[in-house]
């Protein structure tokens, strides 16, 4: 009883100090519950707000700045790659149709003796049939092996340049190959099938005798009497040896036409891709003249109060002059296009400084563009791209559903990226209110300054706590130089093929011109000609083929060049116009070395004929 009595005397006592500690807990808890009530409430009208919210869904292309320039090299390569095989092909095609008529004809002596003695049509034809097949399926299947593994790997090192490229797996890509060798293999067996039935239908005794040769007709150069009667006679026999043959002219000519039209498609992309460069960053006259561009950490609208860190950059002596300027990217488009690009919009402090930073100019005439009241200036990729011209109007889209059109003033030359320039009094029209100044555009005092002293003073800059970044012109020349050298890996391939291509052509073509005329070519022996004359009589006519196609290819080459540029042209870039005079130079020389090459390795064939032994006769 004596412990009960103690606990009860205890909980007397302390009574009212937990009733007090229990009024504290509960006006906490009150007052916990009334903030939580609050903030209930406050989320509650948070969630009434989000009627309006959108979701906003980004790809690959959008997190993933690389992902879209590789798409975009890769979809160029693949349109690139639609042009150039079908010259190969058709070539190679003919060259095989060519090589199998000929292969026929000079088996008509066989031919002739087969059929002589008992062996039917069928069991003849079925012997050159089969040899053309095979040597169809052997050659397509072994070229598409190798040209699978090897133009893959030539054309990764391109992308290797710009991305960090996983390991190459090559596989064998039967949609691509087996359309291919089908038809080559059509083509050969149909051109032994139709000119072995064309023999067959002679008679053997016409067959076991030589073919007589194709009588001799008037070229055309014969109208012109003042021309004809100046030749020599040796030049009045090669004139008609060219023209005689029609097929072998064509196939000659096409062949270096062919060749000549890649070389100068090669020729005249890599030029516009150094002119892109020079036009737009390297040349005295360029399109971006200013140095660099300094990114500020706030916008100013100098109507309200200026700018501190303006005033550091311009009175810094390694500054010449600078500029404040507004620029922001949004999308662009017009109603003339579905296609939304992206696009930064400049605008001057001072509009008639912005020639010492920019040069806005038209292309051709070289006329320059000022920004006036009227309209913006836009630049000549966007407005190809958007389909507007001056006097249309380009929408700026401000979100994904709202827009402001401007209308085009002029369109100015430009080689990378797309621009709107605008003056303060267009953009405030536009826009609605004046442009807050982010960057500041400036020169260098001095522009041989090296790589560690631009680091230094973009970090004299940058230490200042209005300027957040410092970006050298020369730094976006080099990631375009990058971007545009991957393109030479290309250009390389095309010319190696393309003389591959002249070299078979004329090799083929000349192997059997020096067949069909080998009698001929004994007899003048016979006469006298030493071996020197003997080639120049045969590769003479080479050369007049050579230069009729290096002038067809020319032309050809134009148009080449023209659709390959298109092609090629990533969305940001514009290459240079035109071809130069050197790029004509080159792909007409190179073309001229091809043919000579193959002169001289035919050199030694005529050497080695047998006269004796070529003027026998099967009669």
């Amino acid at each position: 009883e004596t412990a009960y009595e103690t606990n009860l005397i205890m909980a007397k006592e302390k009574a009212p100090t937990v009733e007090a500690e229990y009024e504290k807990a509960k006006n906490e808890a009150n007052t916990k519950l009334e903030q939580a009530k609050n903030q209930l409430e406050e989320a509650k009208d948070f969630l009434l707000g989000l009627d309006n919210a959108k979701w906003y869904v980004h790809n690959r292309d959008d997190a993933l700045l690389g992902h879209e320039e590789y798409e975009q090299m890769a979809d160029r390569m693949a349109a690139i790659s639609i042009i150039f095989p079908w010259f190969f092909f058709i070539v190679a095609a003919l060259v095989c149709l060519n090589t199998m008529t000929r292969m026929i004809e000079e088996e008509r002596t066989r031919i002739g003796t087969f059929k002589a003695l008992g062996f039917t049509d069928a069991e003849i034809m079925t012997k050159y049939l089969v040899f053309a097949f095979l040597a169809s399926v052997i050659g397509s299947v072994a070229g598409s092996f190798l040209g699978c593994a090897l133009f893959p790997t030539m054309f990764s090192l391109a992308f290797d340049i710009l991305f960090a490229m996983p390991e190459l797996l090559i596989s064998y890509r039967y949609i691509f190959a087996i359309p291919g060798i089908v038809i080559s293999i059509g083509i050969t067996v149909f051109a032994t099938w139709y000119t072995c039935y064309s023999n067959l239908k002679v008679v053997p005794s016409s067959l076991m005798r030589s073919k007589a040769p194709k009588s001799g007709k008037k070229v055309f150069i014969e109208k012109f009497p003042f021309i004809w009667s100046k030749l020599s006679f040796t030049w009045k026999v090669t004139m008609r040896n060219v023209f005689r043959n029609m097929k072998r002219f064509v196939m000659a000519t096409m062949g270096v036409a062919g060749c000549t039209a890649l070389l100068l498609a090669a020729f005249g992309l890599d030029s516009s891709i150094d002119r892109t460069l020079q036009y737009q960053f390297t040349e005295e006259d360029s399109v971006w003249q200013y140095d660099m561009q300094i990114v500020l950490n706030g916008s100013y609208d100098t109507t309200v109060s200026g700018c501190d860190a303006f005033e550091l950059v311009r009175s810094n002596p390694e500054i010449s002059q600078a500029m404040l300027s507004y620029m922001t990217v949004y999308d662009t488009t017009s109603n003339n296009s579905d296609k939304l690009m992206e696009t930064y919009i400049f605008v001057p402090e001072n509009a008639t400084e912005l020639n010492s930073y920019v040069k806005l100019r038209d292309r051709t005439s070289k006329t320059p563009h000022t920004l006036g009241l009227t309209g913006a200036v836009i630049t000549e990729k966007l407005a190809d791209s958007l389909n507007i011209g001056p006097g249309d109007s380009i929408r700026i889209m401000i979100n994904d559903e709202q827009g402001v059109y401007v209308p085009v003033a002029a369109v100015t030359e430009n080689y990378a990226l797309h621009y709107v320039y605008m003056s303060k009094e267009v953009y405030a029209s536009v826009f609605g209110a004046n442009p807050s100044y982010n960057y500041i555009t400036a020169n260098l005092a001095n522009q041989a300054i090296d790589g560690p002293a631009k680091t230094a003073l973009a970090k004299e800059f940058m230490s200042e706590y209005e300027i957040s970044a410092v970006a050298y012109t020369s730094q976006i020349e080099s990631s375009f130089t990058n971007i545009l050298d991957s393109i030479g890996v290309i250009i390389v391939i095309i010319i190696v093929c393309a003389g591959l291509l002249a070299f078979i052509v004329l090799y083929n073509l000349s192997i059997i011109n020096i067949t069909e005329r080998i009698k001929e070519i004994a007899t003048i022996k016979v006469l006298g000609f030493d071996d020197t004359e003997v080639s120049s009589y045969i590769f003479r006519e080479n050369i007049i083929l050579t230069v009729i196609g290096i002038a067809e290819g020319l032309l050809c080459g134009v148009g080449l060049h023209w659709v390959v540029l298109n092609l090629a042209e990533v969305d940001i870039i514009m290459y240079g116009r035109g071809i130069p005079l050197t790029s004509y130079m080159y792909a007409a020389a190179l073309a001229f070395v091809f043919s000579m090459t193959v002169n001289f390795v035919l050199h030694k064939k005529l050497q080695k004929v047998d006269m004796v032994e070529s003027l026998k006769s099967v009669e």
